[in-house]
């Protein structure tokens, strides 16, 4: 859960609750969850407990946090305490201090007025924004566009004042709703967020070419990903 959704968390320290990573607990659900106001990336995983209650790990924690169990496949029990988190294993302990604050409602980030659903490859789209961000170097934002052409191609393209521009389509695998989309986003926070979608294909829902894209595990495994668009 934590290496599907910690970099998306905030470096800057001008909103310190948004350095850390919000672990939440409700209706027998643990939720995992990063963002820095572009980007959210987020986990859910049914869990057996009848605690309920959230807390803001800071991200220094969580990376040692990874390094500490990255190897392990052992069962890892979470506790709270006052001011501190504990997560427990048969070999190790840790213990981290926690943000005070209130983290941003996830409820009205995520769009529920989706217009267009996408149904793609996901290694495919991967290889097609690692390409395309080469030639966004220069640009602000590293911004690549994204495009839907004859109802069943998407278009991937960018450009470079000294490499000159590039263009890449798909084909689609399934698409629902409007046909009309063009949208510019970070190319960067894409393939980071496609490197941690291990299903085969990837559903993105566009609502409107300044409204955050929404992308989805094809098997809909309460993972999921919110890119906020830039512009072109």
């Amino acid at each position: 859960m934590v290496k599907k959704t910690a970099f998306a968390a905030s470096t800057n320290d001008i909103r310190p609750v948004l350095t850390g990573m919000l672990f939440s607990i409700k209706d027998k659900k643990i939720t995992c969850a990063a963002t820095n106001s572009h980007r959210l990336a987020m986990k859910e995983v049914q869990i057996e407990t009848g605690i309920e209650g959230s807390s803001i790990v800071p991200l220094s924690s969580i990376k040692e946090l990874q390094r500490l169990f990255s190897d392990s496949h052992e069962m890892m029990e979470i506790g709270l305490a006052e001011n501190f988190l504990i997560f427990k294993s048969p070999l190790c302990s840790f213990y981290t201090r926690l943000i005070e604050g209130n983290y941003p409602n996830l409820d009205t980030l995520v769009p529920n007025d989706t217009k267009t659903v996408l149904t793609l490859s996901t290694t495919l789209l991967l290889k097609e924004i690692e390409r395309a961000s080469l030639f966004s170097r220069d640009a602000s934002n590293y911004n690549v566009k994204v495009e839907l052409i004859d109802e069943s191609k998407l278009k991937i393209s960018s450009k470079s004042t000294d490499l000159g521009k590039i263009e890449e389509t798909q084909q689609v695998i399934r698409l629902e709703g409007d046909t009309d989309i063009s949208i510019s986003l970070n190319s960067q926070f894409l393939m980071e967020a496609l490197r941690t979608i291990t299903d085969q294909e990837v559903s993105i829902h566009f609502s409107g070419s300044m409204r955050p894209v929404l992308i989805t595990p094809g098997d809909k495994s309460g993972h999921m990903h919110l890119i906020s668009p830039v512009r072109g």
